[in-house]
């Protein structure tokens, strides 16, 4: 199931509630974090929130919940694996984070952060 729409449109009251999501989130853009989220429910980019934040806090249990939840409803979305191979990376399961960000190239293949990770999981 492919759950990735990036040139859907986006409901205005979505992009609101992107908006809202990214408020508490220092140094994001605004721009960059819509497009991420293309194609996700408002349910699904909340749990894709909660699992970056977890993951930009370190705190892994809290992101790998939220990752576990969003790939259940979009386990073929770039930005769900994308997070998941930067999990795999902290958790030094180097092999299934260069898996993930193979996927993520496969359906985003110009993804710079996708092919940056991967060549860092690859060189530990």
């Amino acid at each position: 199931m492919l759950c990735f729409a990036g040139n859907a449109p986006a409901s205005t009251a979505f992009l609101q509630y992107l908006d809202q999501l990214m408020a508490n989130i220092p140094g994001i853009n605004k721009a960059v974090w819509r497009k991420r989220l293309a194609g996700l429910s408002p349910r699904v980019a909340k749990m894709v929130e909660l699992a970056s934040a977890g993951i930009e806090g370190r705190r892994l249990e809290e992101a790998r919940r939220n990752l576990v939840a969003a790939c259940v409803l979009a386990p073929a979305h770039p930005e769900v694996l994308r997070l998941q191979g930067v999990l795999k990376h902290l958790e030094e399961r180097y092999e299934e984070a260069v898996a993930a960000y193979n996927r993520v190239l496969k359906i985003v293949p110009d993804n710079f952060e996708a092919w940056l990770k991967r060549g860092d999981a690859l060189s530990t």
